[in-house]
């Protein structure tokens, strides 16, 4: 028996994302990152 790997071409297949942690540890930040754009606003805090 072989494994078959299936890609989908459906482009409006739809993923989550869930970040979970207290304010101003970087949860937008690590967003935007992870989509590679700018979707949320963030303040860098120090």
């Amino acid at each position: 028996m072989c494994a078959q790997r299936t890609t989908s071409s459906d482009s409006t297949s739809k993923h989550g994302l869930i970040l979970l942690g207290n304010s101003g540890v970087g949860k937008s930040f690590i967003a935007n990152v992870v989509l590679g754009r700018d979707v949320f606003e963030h303040e860098c805090s120090a």
